[in-house]
């Protein structure tokens, strides 16, 4: 007899799914049984993770090699899911046994937190290009002292003061002295 195994990702009911059948839904394929079971999964994901469609197509898309998986193909595979399962019943039935899923954590938030993730990149770039902006009248060493910690701050800034010191030596003086020769 199988144990009980209680899934708590969508990647672990991946991993669980190509255990028991060993047909790797994440292929890209038109074969009868890959797009049954790929519609099994997203049938797991729908119904037992609370995945959105939306959420399921970011995962899809991310972990296979289906670039193309969107909301609506999704949504597909679960309804002709429906048909497969009628065709079929016994084998889903016992398959759909082996995934227990906790209840502690909402998987339709994946596709808000995907969503504020790329906004969060999205800040970054802009943030990015707004210092380069402001950098770009400095110099290298301006934009590399930035980068130095506190103690490496002062041993620079010491010793770019005797180099500016060295400027104010260098410099002509307004006071010049007249010196009578004598005739």
């Amino acid at each position: 007899m199988d144990s009980i195994k209680l899934i708590k990702t969508p990647i672990q009911a991946y991993k669980l799914l190509l255990e028991k059948t060993d047909v790797d839904v994440y292929k890209k394929t038109r074969v009868r049984v890959v797009i049954e079971h790929r519609a099994f999964f997203c049938y797991i994901l729908r119904k037992k993770f609370k995945m959105t469609y939306h959420a399921i197509a970011i995962f899809m898309r991310k972990q296979s090699e289906i670039n193309s998986y969107d909301h609506a193909t999704a949504i597909h595979a679960v309804r002709q899911f429906d048909i497969y399962k009628k065709a079929s019943f016994d084998y889903f039935d016992k398959l759909e046994s082996h995934f227990i899923i906790p209840k502690h954590f909402e998987y339709s938030e994946l596709s808000k937190l995907l969503t504020v993730q790329k906004d969060y990149k999205k800040a970054l770039e802009k943030i990015n290009k707004y210092e380069k902006k402001i950098y770009s009248n400095l110099t290298d060493n301006e934009i590399e002292y930035r980068d130095l910690d506190e103690a490496q701050k002062k041993q620079y800034d010491e010793r770019a003061s005797i180099v500016l010191k060295s400027f104010s030596w260098k410099k002509p003086k307004n006071e010049y002295e007249i010196i009578n020769c004598a005739s």
